[in-house]
This record gives structure tokens, C-alpha cells and sequence, in this order.
């Protein structure tokens, strides 16, 4: 096993090493406490010792420690197999990027950041290698099946030892998306999803305007969007409103049907609360799972006859009454995304690059 400690790897077949200050160097290891012992004199450096153990990275001045514990866990992200060498967290975040042509990876001790060119054909054995060229984790095992997915994040301290991703979505350095976790559109095919299933069950068709001139349905109410998105709220600064942000949409409709029964019983239940109106509220979840609830306000329905005695495609006098409604719901940004693509824009910030080692495998 290894561990990477004050700019060495140091390997050992012991659980623990400490490092301590003594008048000559020593390497001993104990069976009894299960410890691999360096001592060397005061200020001594790296470069002023010689055995096999020993892999120097960084030439420094040696520090006594405690006890530390060698890594041995492994860990398992889509397949592969890795190892960190550090005693303390060490993350690791990798992300596919479209506008990359080579393989590139930012590393420090605390944390690594892999930047993959999105391509249909992932050259694989690139991606091993500028792992192995990581000296603060070792690459243990892989098999063919290996998946190169989006990793935000993963900590190599974590008690869940196998991860998965599929997460394929490709990252472009050059420009921002907009990206919510709950938009318009959800709230909106949700609404009407749930109106069309309602209506069914009373029997009426659902169609959205404009109908085609062919519809067989003579019992039927027609939809469309006046306006959308009219704001409400606005996105504020302070937690938990630094994300979301409340809209109106207005919806019109219109009932047609040649049967005065029909015509007649609709507007009475809608009138008196007894069919649409009484329904209130509607949930809808978001992409990660999460419900939010969007009101709805109906407008009043027309009450006069509105007969224009014009047939329908089925050769009927269609008797018509519109009403309409207005729908308050949520969008919410994508806050986790947003906080990604900075990441990964400030590795190509030249100030940022400092503080990290960078390859790159073309």
C-alpha cells in the first residue's frame, strides 16, 4: 500500500506510518504496532534520504507526524477502480466538454478536476493514462465496460464505496446555458395533462387550438396559451429565494358541443364550483424528484347562449361557451449546474491554474 504525505509516496505492507525527529535516519517496521517508523534528524529534507520506499514528488523539509493511517479503501466510479493516497478527503470531479479536443487534468492535493473531450468514440486508454500520471491516487483495476460519465464531486472519503453516473450532458467553455431544475414548460404539460384526463372522465375531448378541420369529435374543448411567463416575483438575493422566481400563465378555452345537455350541465357544475373549479392546485415534480404545487384561479364562464349556428365537421349546431384560468407555479434554477460551469471556467483561468498542477494528453 502507499501513502502520499509532504510531497513523498511512501509504500509499506503497514497500516500505520509516523515520521519522528531522532539523531540518525531509521526506517523500521513493527509488526507489534503495525507501524512503518522514518526517523531522520531535525531539518532534514527528501532528497537527503535514500530507500526504495520512498517516491519523491516535492523536495521539503520533513515534519514529525502521528500516527497516520494508510488508505486502503477502494473505491469503484462506473467500473474503475482507484485508490487516493492521502489521509485526508480528496475529491474528484470529471467533466465532458465540447469544445476540447485534448484530455486535460488539474490536480492538487486536496482535489482533481478531469476536463474530457466529448467525442462519439472515447479514446479510453488516453483517459487511464493521465489518471496514472495523478500522483495522489492509483488507478487499481478497470474493466472494457468502463463509462466516461459527468462526476461532480465525489469524495474518496465517502462510507459508499461504489458509485454510478449517467449523466452525459456536455459542458461548453465558451458559452452559458440556461438551465432550470423546474421551467415553465413542466408546469404548463402538467397542467394539462391533468385537465385532459379530467375531462375525459366527464366526456369531452381536450385539443389544442387550432384544431384541424377533420377532428370527429363533436363533445370537445379547445385549448391555448395566451400569455406566458408573466412575472410575479422576481429572483431575489437571499436564501431560499436566490433561485426561484414566481410567473403567471393564462390559458383561454372553449367549450363546443351540439348537445344542450351537455352545454347546459358543464357550465352549471363549472358555475358552482362542482367540475374544474373545485380543482385548485396541481404538484409537479421537478428533474430531481422534488414536488412543487402551482395554483389555479378560473375565470368566470360565458353565460349568454353564443349560438352562431354554424355547423361543425360533422354537420352539427355547435353551441359554444369560453372561460379561462390562470395558472401561479415556480421556476427554478439549476443552481447546481450554474456552480458547475463556473468550475469548470475557472480551470481555464490562468490566475486559477496556480494553485493546481495541470497535464494535458493530446
Amino acid at each position: 500500500m502507499k501513502l502520499y504525505i509532504q510531497g513523498c509516496i511512501i509504500s509499506t505492507d503497514r497500516s500505520y506510518v509516523r515520521i519522528g525527529y531522532s539523531n540518525e535516519v531509521e526506517f523500521l517496521e513493527s509488526y507489534v504496532d503495525n507501524c512503518y517508523y522514518i526517523k531522520v534528524p531535525k531539518g532534514y529534507k527528501w532528497s537527503d534520504l535514500y530507500n526504495k520506499n520512498l517516491k519523491v514528488l516535492k523536495d521539503q523539509v520533513i515534519e514529525e507526524t502521528n500516527n497516520i493511517k494508510v488508505p486502503n479503501q477502494i473505491y469503484e466510479l462506473n467500473g474503475l477502480k482507484l485508490r487516493k493516497l492521502v489521509h485526508t478527503d480528496y475529491v474528484i470531479s470529471q467533466y465532458l466538454i465540447k469544445d476540447i479536443k485534448e484530455y486535460k487534468m488539474l490536480m492538487n492535493e486536496t482535489q482533481c478536476q478531469i476536463l474530457i473531450p466529448q467525442k462519439s468514440d472515447y479514446e479510453f486508454n488516453k483517459y487511464i493514462a493521465l489518471l496514472s500520471q495523478n500522483p495522489y491516487i492509483e488507478v487499481i483495476d478497470y474493466s472494457d465496460l468502463v463509462s466516461l460519465k459527468n462526476f461532480y464531486a465525489v469524495n474518496l472519503s465517502w462510507k459508499s464505496k461504489s458509485l454510478t453516473s449517467s449523466n452525459e450532458f456536455a459542458f461548453n467553455t465558451k458559452k452559458f446555458y440556461t438551465k432550470y431544475i423546474l421551467e415553465p414548460i413542466d408546469i404548463q404539460n402538467s397542467f394539462i395533462n391533468i385537465l385532459k384526463s379530467k375531462l375525459a372522465v366527464y366526456g369531452l375531448d381536450l385539443l389544442r387550438y387550432p384544431i384541424d378541420d377533420n377532428v370527429k369529435t363533436v363533445d370537445h374543448v379547445v385549448w391555448r396559451y395566451t400569455d406566458l411567463n408573466k412575472q410575479e416575483t422576481y429572483k431575489s438575493d437571499y436564501y431560499p429565494l436566490n433561485d426561484i422566481f414566481r410567473q403567471v400563465d393564462h390559458c383561454d378555452f372553449e367549450l363546443t358541443t351540439p348537445n344542450m345537455v351537455i352545454f347546459n350541465d358543464f357550465k352549471n357544475r363549472y358555475q358552482n364550483i362542482d367540475f374544474l373549479t373545485n380543482w385548485t392546485t396541481f404538484n409537479t415534480l421537478d428533474k430531481i424528484g422534488r414536488e412543487w404545487s402551482s395554483s389555479i384561479t378560473w375565470q368566470p364562464i360565458s353565460t349568454d347562449f353564443n349560438q352562431d349556428y354554424e355547423q361543425d365537421s360533422q354537420g352539427n349546431i355547435a353551441m359554444r361557451a369560453s372561460f379561462s384560468a390562470d395558472i401561479t407555479h415556480y421556476t427554478v434554477y439549476d443552481k447546481t449546474y450554474y456552480d458547475i460551469q463556473k468550475t469548470i471556467l475557472s480551470l481555464f483561468d490562468l490566475d486559477t491554474k496556480e494553485f493546481f498542477e495541470e497535464i494535458i494528453l493530446e
